[in-house]
């Protein structure tokens, strides 16, 4: 699973033409007819201990995400990716370690920019699918985004809620 996650991955960061942008603006969206690509990695670990328990949890994601602008200020987006697991569990009686390769997550919505001049307001509707190891079926959900930032000179302080 994991040389197939990495595989798209890769497949899907290639996709679209290139153009210059300023994709640390937290309100970017591409312009009408192109795409973006953001892949991301992530990996965290969780450790726990007291006198009865030890649990220690590595978790990594891979994801991409793609952005296509049909307007230039209203983007389609979706994403994919995979978390894998890994957990160790012990204490006096009983000893578990496991791993787990299949959390997968998947998201579609569109995006779009209400208000960009000085003041900054983006909002973002999205239909999203989690796999979970440790249940037999899928999570989905409605996610919803709003940003309202203010540009000054040299920076643009924002909210997100």
């Amino acid at each position: 699973m994991f040389k197939k996650s990495l595989l798209a991955i890769g497949v899907f960061s290639l996709v679209g033409t290139a153009f210059a942008a300023d994709i640390t603006n937290p309100f970017f969206l591409p312009n009408k007819g192109q795409v973006a690509s953001i892949s991301s990695v992530g990996f965290d670990r969780t450790q726990q201990k007291n006198s009865v328990l030890s649990l220690t949890s590595y978790n990594t994601l891979l994801q991409e995400e793609l952005q296509f602008g049909l307007l230039d200020k209203l983007t389609l987006w979706g994403y994919f990716g995979n978390t894998f697991d890994e957990t160790k569990y012990s204490s006096e009686s009983i000893s578990f370690s496991g791993k787990q390769d299949e959390n997968l997550n998947w998201g579609v919505g569109l995006t779009w920019n209400i208000w960009d001049k000085t003041l900054k307001v983006q909002a973002s509707l999205g239909y999203n699918q989690d796999k979970l190891y440790n249940s037999d079926g899928e999570f989905k959900y409605l996610s919803g985004q709003i940003k309202v930032g203010y540009q000054l000179k040299t920076m643009l302080p924002y909210v997100e809620i």
